[in-house]
């Protein structure tokens, strides 16, 4: 198990910002990277302060701006008006982390590209 005593001294403030350097090793957070945010992300479900946070902080704000371009595309024909957006965000969000979370295979442009190619046709209009 990887929770340790210094989950409770983790700095939640760089979670607040796209960009944000990570507070815990100095990093800008990015899927390229497996760092400890793999071991931070499996281990907030034994901590329910540090998951708020990281919901709250991290995953809600980027979800956020998903669903505003989704919007978007609905609103100009590009996706169909019955769209469930939450459903779309997380077909296409599921298989990156899961392969970052995994670290099974290269997580790549190819892979996000061949995503989104799969998944985008089942929400577009005719």
């Amino acid at each position: 198990m990887v929770r340790e005593e210094r989950s409770t001294q983790l700095n939640y403030a760089p979670l607040s910002a796209p960009a944000a350097v990570c507070g815990v090793c100095g990093e800008i957070p990015c899927f390229r990277r497996r760092c400890h945010h793999g071991a931070l992300v499996t281990g907030i479900h034994d901590d329910k302060k540090l998951q708020e946070v990281f919901l709250e902080r991290y995953v809600m704000p980027r979800r956020q701006m998903q669903r505003r371009f989704i919007g978007e595309a609905i609103a100009s024909g590009e996706l169909k008006r019955g769209t469930d957006t939450e459903l779309l965000i997380d077909a296409i969000n599921g298989p990156l982390f899961f392969r970052w979370l995994q670290g099974h295979a290269p997580l790549d442009e190819g892979f996000a590209e061949r995503i989104f190619e799969k998944v985008i046709p089942a929400f577009q209009t005719e």
